[in-house]
């Protein structure tokens, strides 16, 4: 391991491999960007230096027109908010609804309705062209009391953001998201007490749990006959890169790569919603935990995918601003993941100005970056003000 001093880390600086801080921390996954945030939070820790066995590669001039790194204009969007608002959520009840029909009618007639899952999919699509901050909102959002359901949606919308970075063609983009949304399918064998059970689990309800790939595997290949890559989701999605998962603990390329997919978009779905036995987790903590588990849990290929995809920073971090002003990411750049763009909630003067829907690209605003991200208990700070 090479240890570099942390005066030496330049923001936007890039390593062949992982980079580590104190005992066997993962700073930033091979090939992700060093932040500000990082180098800061560094400084602030007491810590020194960082070890990797990569090279540091220093960043690249960006050059590239600012159209290009948004995937929708954000502008426009937060111009009708409310009307935009309105439509997501539209669609996001639409595809609920039409996931739970599809689930049902599995239960019920052992049947597949592929005319569902298109539509399902069409919605999605459309949806992530023009609206895709309001639909990442809306998976930060409580889940319904049917988890299963929403969650399987959530995880489904995560992996065609993968899918889409990846530049997969539509009739592979389609089969992720079919797999995707059926991967828990395996849970409708279990008994609904244990799959909504509220108090702690015993060992027995965890070994019960973990049996529900199995079943999804049968479900989907043996009852409803369909193709084996959206069976293998069903069964591998818990199986782990390093060989640990469950139920055959293979690793690695064994794993299918939808799958692979799956597993980053079904964990980072799982952090960011309340659970009865857990607090969620902030956005921004869920991707650290993600990157953390880069090499070990997770495919780091796909890993890699999900952060560029998604950015350090994803949409719902509440931030802090090197000028004391906050606010709420609410849509990464597609190049520069470090600098996002930013709905103020906090200026200069301390003033709430939440309701303006005052957007900062941090691309165009060379002068200003993230200095600090708040977790849920932390509320907005107010400026310091200055005298005179």
């Amino acid at each position: 391991m090479k240890k570099i001093p942390v005066t030496n880390l330049v923001p936007g600086m890039t390593c062949t491999h992982h980079v580590y801080f104190g005992n066997n921390n993962v700073l930033v996954a091979a090939g992700v960007p060093i932040g500000e945030a990082d180098i800061q939070r560094l400084i602030r820790w007491g810590i020194s230096e960082v070890e990797t066995e990569g090279e540091l590669l220093m960043p690249k001039e960006d050059n590239t027109p600012l159209s290009y790194h948004l995937s929708v204009n954000v502008a426009e969007l937060y111009k009708d908010l409310n009307l935009n608002m309105e439509k997501t959520s539209a669609a996001f009840r639409e595809m609920l609804e039409g996931l739970r029909f599809v689930i049902t009618k599995i239960k019920g007639s052992k049947e597949l309705d592929e005319n569902k899952i298109k539509i399902i999919y069409k919605i999605l699509m459309e949806e992530l062209t023009e609206r895709k901050p309001l639909v990442l909102s809306q998976i930060l959002a409580k889940s319904t009391h049917e988890y299963i359901i929403s969650h399987s949606l959530h995880t489904a919308i995560l992996s065609a953001i993968i899918g889409i970075y990846r530049n997969y063609s539509t009739d592979k983009l389609y089969s992720l998201v079919r797999a995707a949304l059926l991967h828990n399918i395996g849970m409708t064998a279990l008994p609904p007490d244990l799959v909504y059970r509220e108090e702690e689990m015993t060992e027995r309800d965890r070994m019960l749990i973990r049996t529900h790939p199995l079943h999804g595997y049968k479900i989907l290949k043996d009852q409803l006959k369909i193709d084996i890559s959206t069976a293998n989701v069903a069964l591998m999605h818990h199986e782990r890169w390093d060989g640990t998962g469950y139920p055959r603990g293979i690793k690695k390329e064994e794993i299918d790569e939808f799958s692979r997919i799956v597993a980053v978009a079904d964990s980072y779905s799982a952090m960011i919603v309340d659970r009865e036995y857990r607090k969620k987790f902030t956005s921004y903590d869920a991707m650290r935990q993600i990157i953390s588990e880069s090499g070990k849990r997770f495919d780091p290929e796909v890993v890699s995918s999900f952060v560029q995809a998604m950015s350090l920073y994803p949409v719902g971090t509440r931030v802090v601003l090197n000028n004391g002003t906050s606010g709420i990411v609410v849509e990464s750049n597609d190049v520069n993941k470090l600098r996002p763009v930013v709905k103020l909630v906090i200026n200069e003067e301390g003033m709430n100005i939440a309701k303006r829907n005052v957007l900062i690209d941090l691309r165009e605003e060379k002068k200003l970056f993230i200095v600090h991200v708040l977790s849920d208990e932390e509320d907005f700070p107010i400026p310091p003000q200055k005298e005179g």
